[in-house]
């Protein structure tokens, strides 16, 4: 089994959120390990990123690994922000929403071209960037 705390876990880790790099060929690269053992370690943090309170393991917290794009996907989050403020942030922004027209928009995760009116990326599910 894969320790979470294992240094190759922890190298990965660091890739995908302080780097931001997503690819898994480009992750492989990086850490100097092949794809497959990085996909390893990903399902593992995906896996066991809800129990820990560290906000770097937390982040692969309804992550996903896209096979087709060999990407990982970070659930989209309103961590930073309290839950009041996100509900009263969405209601204004749907309110608003209805008046204004939004140009269509391409998803950051997955490159999913998606309708203006849409909140949510039809293929990954990540949340519309603001």
């Amino acid at each position: 089994m894969l320790s979470l705390l294992s240094n190759k876990a922890e190298q990965v880790a660091n890739i995908v959120i302080s780097s931001e790099v997503y690819d898994i060929p480009e992750i492989a690269q990086m850490a100097g390990i092949s794809e497959k053992r990085v996909v390893k370690i990903l399902k593992a943090l995906i896996s066991n990123g809800v129990m820990s309170w560290d906000k770097q393991w937390r982040a692969f917290h309804g992550a996903h690994i896209n096979f087709k794009t060999m990407e990982v996907v970070l659930k989209a989050s309103d961590a930073s922000e309290d839950g009041v403020l996100s509900t009263a942030k969405k209601a204004v922004n749907s309110v608003l929403g209805k008046y204004i027209k939004k140009e269509p928009w391409t998803c950051a995760y997955c490159r999913t071209s998606n309708p203006g009116e849409e909140i949510t990326c039809s293929s990954c599910k990540a949340t519309r960037p603001e």
